[in-house]
């Protein structure tokens, strides 16, 4: 078994203990990946379906956007949980710096993102002035914008500050990264129960 190989089944390894979210994340990029440097004239793999290969050929073609790969990489890749950025790191080609992963997601989008939500909370708190009948409602979602928003600027500070001091990966706070990681936390707890119970 050659490197590449050995590097492979190692990542496949990683891959398969993820939730089927962030599994499908990485699969896919490490496709993208691929078919972005493959030659596809060297590589006509008859066992290939054809929307596959005119899917590679097509990635090839175009390469990869830059700016589709950063925001994969640092918006997709930075929500993940530790693990699975370690493991995006690692098919990035990155694995001794995947706290920048975390590190760029919390600067670039996590702390955007809580500045929304203040946003958001300051424009409800307007509307709750205009009519008596919207005031209650307005307040309660901005009181609850403005909650979301201070936590999420807390968890991103954080995140920020500790990757690139300490170089660790956190998952972000948020409704998106929840969404993703919450197969591959419900996973977690599962192996850990039934690890428990053949121990007992």
């Amino acid at each position: 078994m050659n490197l590449q190989e050995n590097n492979d089944l190692i990542i496949d390894q990683m891959i398969s203990r993820s939730g089927i979210i962030s599994r499908q994340i990485l699969k896919f990029y490490r496709f993208m990946r691929k078919s972005g440097s493959d030659d596809l004239s060297l590589n006509r793999d008859r066992r290939e379906s054809i929307h596959r290969r005119r899917t590679r050929r097509f990635l090839s073609g175009i390469g990869i956007s830059k700016l589709a790969d950063l925001l994969y990489t640092y918006y997709l890749g930075g929500s993940l949980t530790r693990q699975d950025q370690i493991t995006f790191a690692r098919l990035h080609g990155m694995q001794d710096r995947a706290y920048l992963l975390t590190g760029i997601n919390a600067l670039a989008c996590g702390i955007p993102t809580a500045a929304t939500y203040f946003l958001v909370g300051e424009g409800f708190e307007i509307l709750s002035r205009v009519n008596s009948y919207t005031e209650l409602p307005a307040l309660l979602v901005s009181h609850t914008s403005l909650g979301i928003g201070t936590i999420s600027l807390i968890v991103d500070l954080f995140r920020a500050f500790d990757s690139l001091t300490k170089k660790r990966c956190w998952a972000p706070f948020g409704f998106l990264p929840f969404f993703i990681n919450f197969p591959t936390y419900l996973k977690i707890v599962m192996v850990k129960i039934r690890s428990k119970k053949r121990i007992s």
